[in-house]
Formats: C-alpha cells, structure tokens, sequence
C-alpha cells in the first residue's frame, strides 16, 4: 500500500513527491508498517491455545477479533491498493491522451 501510495503522487503530485517522498521518511514508514503489523497481530499469542485437537480459541471474542482482521487485511488494504493503482492508469491514460494531442498535426 505504501509503494502504491508512493507511485500515485509521483504520477499525480509530481512537484509533492519530492517534498514528501524521502529514503529517510521511506524507512520510518516501514519499520513503522513492521511495528504495527505486530502490535495488531500480537495478541492472537494470547486469545488462541493448543490441544490435542490443535488451536482453540480461548473466548468467544475471538472470533470478531480475527474477523476485524481478515477484513481490513484481506478487504481494506487490497481495495486502496486497487483504488490507488487505478488512478495511476487513469493519470497516465491522461498525460498520453494530452501528448497524442500536441503531436497532432494542425489543420
């Protein structure tokens, strides 16, 4: 999602990007993605347990904790992804159309 959100302003925002868009900056946002995925995930350590049967919930709760989390990672972030990646094509579709119109000859 990053490196789609990355993609998108330089196409878009090109005069933003260099403003924004920094290795320094590039790196906290990774580590920062790395530290949240684990905060997030984190306390699935706590909420499942073994048996001889394999991994059980401990509550109830458990099942909306995981299914709040199937659906922003397996919903949310594919979706902005394609949101984003869409508007690229889009602007890009744009920039080629506004070319093919200066190349063409006057009449």
């Amino acid at each position: 999602l990053a490196f789609t959100l990355e993609r998108w302003l330089a196409i878009c925002q090109p005069f933003m990007v260099s403003r924004i868009c920094s290795v320094k900056r590039a790196t906290y946002i990774c580590i920062g993605i790395i530290i949240s995925t684990c905060v997030v995930c984190s306390p699935m350590a706590y909420l499942m347990t073994t048996d001889p049967q394999g991994c059980q919930p401990r509550s109830g709760a458990v099942f909306y904790f995981t299914t709040t989390l199937e659906v922003v990672f397996s919903l949310v972030a594919p979706t902005l992804v394609l949101t984003f990646n869409c508007l690229v094509i889009h602007e890009m579709a744009k920039i080629q159309r506004s070319q093919r119109k200066k190349m063409l000859p006057k009449a």
